[in-house]
């Protein structure tokens, strides 16, 4: 008689489904019922969590980057920062094949504790899911009521964070925007509105924020940091080039902290680009380009809050001849740090990894995707480290 996969004890069967990638994991649960619930099983996923920090101790990182309008897990090793590897795990989807072609179509993605918040491109619904636990969530924002511009105009305008609230034990949404545009008239109509969704509630509420003396320059520098979010900002009200600090959204309190200072302007540079990131251990990583032509740094906190910050400077990109220029060649669409190796892994809108260290230092290697498409807005490629979390998500009343 054959044996079937019920008949091996279940250490096996349970180290044999640990070592399965994200990716085959719909395949192997549908093998037979026993997987599908072993996989269930919250001692099983803990195992799974636990290979994933193996492989990253080993120099793997595992990054999230949007690419023609679909999320793809990446999966980067430098171990060997001169022979470095990349490897396209996937899409992470979590939806039935019906919904599928929706999350084809994302436009705006952000995250926290491991759960993505997607705005999509053909619907003014918002879905969060946990590709780790293959849970979805769909969110209906509230109805558009303005009389001089379109729904979809509004709605493209709108930028989002996903953050948790500690006193209520649950997750929130964030939704804000800042129009500014010269009507057939000649008057300038301004409107600006600041929105919050609780998970517990399963309800929108519009905050009272006051008029802000600042701008979020830019809406993918949103970063996730201990249930709160922040974003590069401006005090020039009438400027989207200009960074001069960082502002954060306490999801608990519901309100904006002041603007933090960038590095200290020690050679008095000015910051002609910044992108902002997120290290492990609750840390951030800012990637500074200045007027200067041949000077790019990066600076790690050593203190972040809400209220305060300071800085300590990581690595100077100190390009050789030859070596592709940030923010020009090369437009970085996300990056992450090794401190350990003490060096730095930009994924550009052209899909390369470039690797940069101490004393000019420079790999580059290419992610083995194919080519975007040309109509392709780079502007909406973002990418960031993920980490598999058991965080559920808190269904709707």
């Amino acid at each position: 008689m054959a044996m079937t996969i019920s008949d091996l004890p279940e250490d096996l069967q349970r180290e044999i489904v640990c070592r399965v990638t994200q990716k085959d994991m719909r395949a192997v649960r549908l093998t037979c019922k026993t997987w599908d619930t072993l996989w269930k099983s919250e001692r099983f996923r803990k195992m799974h969590m636990c290979n994933e920090e193996a492989a990253r101790e080993e120099g793997e990182s595992r990054v999230i980057a949007l690419i023609d309008w679909n999320l793809h897990l990446i999966s980067v090793v430098v171990d060997d920062v001169d022979h470095p590897s990349t490897e396209i795990k996937g899409k992470l989807s979590c939806l039935d094949d019906q919904q599928q072609r929706q999350q084809e179509n994302i436009m705006k993605v952000c995250h926290c504790d491991g759960l993505l918040l997607c705005a999509l491109k053909d619907s003014f619904r918002l879905l969060v899911l946990n590709p780790f636990l293959r849970q979805t969530r769909w969110i209906e924002p509230p109805s558009f009521s303005f009389p001089c511009l379109s729904d979809r105009y509004v709605y493209d305008c709108y930028r989002y964070a996903l953050g948790y609230d500690y006193n209520k034990n649950s997750h929130k949404i964030l939704r804000f925007m800042e129009v500014k545009m010269w009507l057939r008239t000649g008057h300038l109509f301004c409107y600006e509105i600041y929105e919050i969704y609780g998970f517990d509630s399963n309800s929108w509420k519009t905050l009272d924020v006051g008029t802000p003396h600042w701008s979020i320059t830019n809406h993918k520098d949103c970063v996730p940091l201990k249930g709160n979010t922040y974003w590069l900002a401006t005090l020039h009200r009438n400027s989207y080039c200009q960074y001069d600090g960082l502002v954060c959204f306490d999801f608990t309190n519901e309100r904006f902290g002041p603007v933090l200072p960038l590095p200290p302007d020690e050679d008095d540079l000015l910051v002609k680009y910044a992108v902002l990131s997120r290290l492990r251990g609750d840390k951030l990583a800012l990637l500074l380009k200045f007027h200067q032509p041949t000077v790019d740094e990066i600076w790690v906190t050593t203190v972040i809050d809400p209220s305060q910050v300071s800085w300590s400077k990581f690595l100077i990109l100190d390009r050789r001849p030859g070596v592709p220029e940030l923010f020009w060649e090369l437009f970085p669409i996300g990056f992450f740090i090794d401190e350990e190796k003490k060096v730095a892994m930009v994924l550009d809108s052209k899909g390369k990894l470039s690797i940069f260290g101490e004393d000019g230092f420079f790999r580059q290697v290419d992610l083995p995707v194919h080519p975007l498409h040309p109509s392709t807005n780079n502007y909406h490629q973002v990418c960031f480290l993920y980490t598999p979390s058991l965080v559920q998500i808190h269904k709707s009343l």
